[in-house]
């Protein structure tokens, strides 16, 4: 790696940095004046706030990494073109391909690991967040984390399922009925009635199950005849074994928000929707989409800060600064209008998500394009 490239990437990390606190600092200041009433209301431990503090900042710090990658491009190499710099080396014959390559650089280990900071660390925070906010702060009641009431389901093919109380935390159902229901969707086939329920993982599974094992138990069964009259009765003492459909219990325990989510969590629940009738997909599959998309926005703001305070011909700092920080609010309020569109209904969840991110392609192409031709 040449001299010039490490001391370039040396530069836009040392703003990264910088910014990277002051953006930390930012949002603690605004969490704290936000929660402010529920802080004074509630009157929670010291612990407790700042557990909330720590827990709470990482989801918007991940929103927020485009325009730290942004002003870090645009401070680093907006320095070095006010003060001549860029034109000197212009003029010593260095292209601005080659003093774009460490912006490249930058821009891709920032997406990576927003990336990863996505998937591994966001998904955990926001959810223990959400749980300080709610029940230590808040006061609530705990269970409603792990609790679903009152729980109807319709199943894939001719099932349906009331279950009375489920736990999420351990996989188990209290007081279920399963209904089959004919082709026609007429009349009942089959009644199974449980007091209690709790999945159990299958001998031998290998690879992806096609089904889900429930054991119940205090089951009754009840079959019905092609009039929906009961045609027979059965009391089934002790564990009662039933194959259900695959990820039924994600479904069921399904509490999390989906930035609560990994892409992995995120597709599976979402496959496990398609089975079903009448269940909205759109905002599951646009929170996948934009998990997918968003972070190359990191890539490409790294580079839009170069192409904006790069041209040699440039008079004012400040000019490039406003022009870069101009187009990132319109990407934000673009991006932000597409998911609305997303979720609902208006465009495939996977045109929302991806057309910001190709329009911002296309205006970090145009102020290259401007840079060749100032140079030519």
């Amino acid at each position: 790696m040449k001299i010039i490239t490490r001391y370039l990437l040396r530069d836009i990390f040392h703003y990264f940095w910088i910014f990277l606190v002051m953006f930390v600092v930012l949002l603690l200041i605004y969490e704290l004046y936000d929660m402010r009433g529920e802080f004074l209301e509630k009157d929670p431990s010291l612990t407790d706030i700042i557990l909330y503090l720590v827990f709470v900042i990482p989801s918007q710090l991940s929103e927020m990494l485009p325009v730290i990658a942004l002003l870090s491009s645009i401070f680093a190499y907006g320095l070095l073109a006010k003060n001549r710099e860029i034109l000197a080396m212009v003029a010593a014959g260095v292209s601005f391909r080659f003093l774009a390559f460490p912006a490249l650089v930058f821009g891709l280990l920032v997406t990576a690991a927003a990336y990863g900071f996505n998937e591994t660390v966001v998904p955990y925070t926001e959810s223990r967040a959400r749980y300080l906010e709610k029940v230590t702060i808040g006061q609530k009641d705990p269970r409603r984390f792990t609790q679903r009431d009152d729980v109807l389901v319709r199943g894939a093919g001719n099932s349906i399922y009331f279950i009375e109380r489920y736990y999420s935390d351990r996989a188990e159902m209290r007081f279920v009925t399963l209904w089959s229901i004919s082709d026609t969707g007429d009349r009942p086939t089959e009644r199974i009635d449980a007091v209690h329920a709790v999945r159990v993982e299958p001998e031998n599974q290998q690879g992806k199950p096609e089904v889900s094992l429930w054991e119940l138990h205090g089951a009754e069964r009840r079959t019905f005849d092609e009039n929906g009259r009961l045609l027979r009765y059965e009391r089934i003492p002790g564990a009662y074994r039933i194959p259900l459909e695959a990820n039924l219990d994600l479904y069921l325990s399904q509490s999390k928000k989906p930035e609560e989510m990994t892409i992995a969590e995120l597709q599976e629940y979402y496959e496990f929707l398609e089975t079903k009738e009448g269940q909205d997909m759109l905002i599951f599959g646009m929170t996948i989409q934009r998990k997918l998309s968003f972070p190359l926005a990191c890539l490409l703001m790294a580079l839009l800060g170069f192409g904006v305070v790069a041209d040699v011909h440039a008079r004012r700092f400040a000019r490039g600064v406003f022009a870069g920080i101009l187009t990132a609010v319109a990407f934000y309020v673009f991006s932000a209008f597409m998911t609305n569109l997303g979720e609902g209904g208006v465009l495939m969840p996977y045109a929302a998500a991806w057309l910001p991110i190709l329009v911002f392609a296309l205006v970090v192409y145009l102020f290259y394009t401007r840079l060749n031709a100032i140079r030519g």
